[in-house]
């Protein structure tokens, strides 16, 4: 394993387009040198200890089509002079100590096949702006970067994609904005905040796998749409119709509820004016009789 810090005297080799050193012990920063390093095409430092911001020289790099910077400690957000690197087919920044947002600026990097940026701290809305990015075809991964808000209604422009992982973030709203991406093979929007039915494109695509919609309580499944086999089986998600049979059955026992009340209610009226009715007559009696005696005894 190679130890130690990378070394600025890296920008004089001019001439190099490609460096591999993944998974060795490398720590410390990557020096703004890089940026001298016109010709390369690949950069590999995943699965090392590397930390510190990334330079922003590194858009000098105008050649460059993959850039592997996973599985370190760098921090701070991501520089907008990436956006210069035209060429890029692969970003993946994963499993780092990003802040700072998505940055939009990423929809001009058009070359993308491939976007990880999964297991980081960026925060904050996916941005419309990254269903702009209409090459993106092996996959796009945002997972758990405690992101919030709603999935772009545009996500469909992805027609190519065909892996998204959202999964173990903030995110509310539905999953209708996945409806109309036909390339599709695998999906994970497990433990958001998700709701409304699962699209019965989704469960055929899964091959009727819940695991990848776990965790959002809010999420069901439209029997009626669906494979009945899931629907009988489904232990985790529940189906659509039976939370509005419950609700039916919840405002069915309040009606009669209500009825039971209002007839107890009438029943008690009834037999005090059925008392009145039979008490007053007596009444009018006992005081006929009354001044009747008195007359008598005059």
């Amino acid at each position: 394993n190679i130890q130690g810090k990378l070394p600025s005297s890296l920008g004089n080799c001019h001439n190099l387009s490609s460096m591999n050193l993944t998974m060795n012990q490398l720590s410390g920063t990557l020096p703004p040198e890089f940026g001298n390093l016109t010709e390369l095409g690949a950069v590999y430092l995943s699965h090392n200890h590397l930390e510190g911001p990334l330079p922003s020289e590194l858009g000098n790099c105008h050649n460059l089509l993959k850039l592997d910077l996973s599985f370190n400690s760098l921090n701070g957000s991501i520089p907008a002079s990436l956006s210069s690197l035209k060429s890029l087919t692969l970003l993946d920044l994963r499993e780092n100590r990003f802040t700072g947002g998505i940055p939009s600026f990423l929809s001009e990097l058009q070359s993308l096949r491939e976007l990880q940026l999964g297991g980081n701290l960026l925060g904050g809305p996916i941005p419309p702006s990254i269903s702009l990015l209409e090459n993106l075809m092996y996959s796009l991964n945002l997972s758990d970067n405690g992101l919030t808000g709603q999935l772009p209604s545009d996500l469909w422009r992805l027609n190519e994609l065909q892996k998204l992982d959202v999964s173990t973030n903030n995110l509310t709203g539905t999953l209708a904005p996945l409806n109309g991406m036909p390339s599709l093979v695998e999906v994970n929007v497990s433990h958001n905040h998700f709701s409304g039915p699962i699209p019965p494109r989704l469960l055929e695509l899964l091959n009727n796998s819940l695991t990848s919609f776990l965790g959002n309580s809010g999420l069901c499944i439209n029997c009626a749409l669906s494979d009945g086999y899931i629907c009988a089986n489904s232990k985790y998600i529940r189906t659509c119709d039976a939370g509005s049979t419950l609700q039916k059955g919840r405002l069915h026992g309040i009606q009669i509820a209500f009825i039971i009340l209002g007839s107890s209610v009438f029943a008690v009226l009834a037999s005090l004016c059925l008392y009145y009715v039979l008490a007053t007559p007596r009444r009018r009696d006992k005081t006929d009789i009354e001044v009747s005696g008195k007359e008598g005894s005059r």
